[in-house]
């Protein structure tokens, strides 16, 4: 029996609108009913807190009336008076969305009355997250970041913005790239600290851009409304494509960027790939950019599952003509079928219906492994476990009923380990807490978010991942290709 090896894309979301409060200096006005306050009510509440975001509660009497025009006026010149931003940032709720609201004509006489910048995000009117528009949509928080950039003369020394909302570590290709090739000043929207150093932003030299989809859509506006060139550096994999980038950034910076080591580490690593997929096929999930490399890098590729949208629509054009024995098929949901599951199993739920799980069993819960529908529920009656262990928790593996509960005493677990956090695997008690640390996981990265595999950077709160690291050059190359060497990627007959 023929054995199919998945890879697994990852794909970056948009942010919310608090990721505004990454642009330093400015205030995030939220305007809608008090119950639309609930919404991401943490991190709001934590921006509030730090006095970058204000809310303008409103009531059916100010929306019919259309007072809420005037009220919102008002709130802009009192967060002017008194916190002196650099720029404002308005995001609503539905309501003025319904009463079609005129923000542009409001936003040219507030920045007169005010001479403060102000930008209306009129995306998601819930909590501002447009998971499927990332940099691509000019409404995006992604791309609305860079909106407050005024246009300035270039730098006198040699200036590079790289285009992320992540961060860019200081051993990071790219960084070691730069530096080395005697570029000092590199600008990361997350390392401004004061609205004039997010200026120095737009006296740059190049924009490198490194956000995954709409990168190219990116670079372009920045560059008419800027005048600054850019290279897109996101979504390039292979080795041949990614000098080519290389070798354009150097030109435009008139310097030589030393990719050899990195070049030689992902032609190495694709050659062990290769090795490993001997007599198996490989299946792509989250992008068929990668995928149409792996194909042309000579890897078994049978299948991929990614979101098909026009955004891509040449490289599914690209399969059709190039390679037809390659099925391309629509992810399902946004969660789809995770690990070495099927996109068709993952539904439009909150759940998974993993492994060997049939698409029916999914829904908030995940019936995997060998289980059957009626074990599933709110909780996990997995693999061998048994339907009676299910409820709100999870008695897997060999685990015993009596370690359920809220928690999850797993494997070799133990009952005293259980609660409302994870003490998995070779996990101690004291790392438990509302979060997970797991693995070889220390219990300093625990917290309320996700400390997991090792990585300190995946804390957090409310069990989102941390700060995400900027993903782009030969080294997330080679980090996919590792899931086929190293078995990340899982295996399924």
């Amino acid at each position: 029996m023929n054995t199919t090896r998945t890879i697994t894309k990852q794909k970056q979301r948009g942010m919310a609108f608090s990721g505004f409060a990454l642009v330093p200096e400015t205030q995030i006005l939220f305007i809608g009913a008090m119950a639309c306050t609930r919404h991401r009510a943490q991190e709001l509440t934590e921006l509030q807190k730090q006095g970058r975001l204000a809310f303008l509660c409103l009531d059916e009497v100010d929306f019919i009336t259309g007072r809420y025009l005037s009220k919102i006026e008002e709130a802009i010149t009192e967060l002017v008076e008194e916190r002196h931003p650099g720029g404002i940032y308005l995001t609503a709720g539905c309501q003025a969305a319904l009463l079609s609201t005129d923000w542009q004509l409001l936003i040219d006489k507030m920045e007169a009355k005010t001479g403060v910048p102000v930008r209306a995000h009129t995306g998601c009117h819930l909590c501002g997250v447009q998971h499927d528009a990332g940099a691509a949509d000019e409404d995006s928080v992604d791309s609305m970041v860079y909106d407050l950039l005024q246009k300035a003369e270039r730098s006198e020394e040699v200036s590079v913005n790289v285009l992320t909302t992540g961060e860019l570590a200081p051993d990071s290709e790219l960084r070691q790239l730069l530096t080395g090739a005697g570029i000092r000043h590199i600008n990361l929207l997350r390392e401004c600290k004061t609205f004039a150093q997010y200026q120095e932003m737009a006296r740059a030299h190049l924009n490198i851009v490194c956000v995954e989809d709409g990168g190219e859509a990116l670079g372009q506006r920045l560059q008419a409304r800027l005048g600054i060139p850019y290279v897109v550096l996101g979504g390039v994999y292979g080795a041949e494509a990614l000098e080519k980038a290389y070798q354009t950034i150097g030109q435009a910076l008139g310097v030589t960027l030393d990719t050899a080591a990195y070049r030689a580490r992902l032609e190495e690593q694709l050659s062990q790939a290769k090795d490993a997929c001997g007599g198996s096929t490989v299946t792509v999930e989250g992008s068929l950019a990668v995928a149409k490399w792996l194909y042309e890098a000579g890897l078994p590729v049978n299948r991929v599952t990614a979101e098909l949208n026009s955004d891509n629509q040449d490289l599914q054009s690209w399969f059709a003509a190039s390679a037809p024995s390659v099925k391309v098929e629509k992810a399902v949901g946004r969660q789809g079928g995770y690990g070495v599951g099927r996109p068709g199993y993952g539904g439009q739920g909150r759940g998974r219906g993993e492994g060997g799980g049939r698409p029916e069993w999914a829904g908030r819960s995940r019936g995997e492994g060998g289980g059957k529908p009626e074990w599933a529920g709110r909780g996990r009656g997995e693999g061998g476990g048994k339907p009676e262990w299910a409820g709100r928790s999870r008695g897997e593996g060999g685990g015993r009923p009596e370690w359920a509960g809220r928690g999850r005493g797993e494997g070799g677990g133990r009952p005293e380990w259980a609660g409302r956090s994870r003490g998995e695997g070779g996990g101690k008690p004291e790392w438990a807490g509302r979060g997970r640390g797991e693995g070889s996981g220390k219990p300093e990265w625990a917290g309320r978010g996700q400390g997991e595999g090792g990585k300190p950077g995946y804390g957090g709160h409310g069990g989102r991942r941390g700060t995400p690291a900027v993903q782009c050059g030969y080294a997330a190359s080679t980090e996919l290709l590792r899931q086929l060497t190293d078995g990340n990627g899982g295996m399924y007959r």
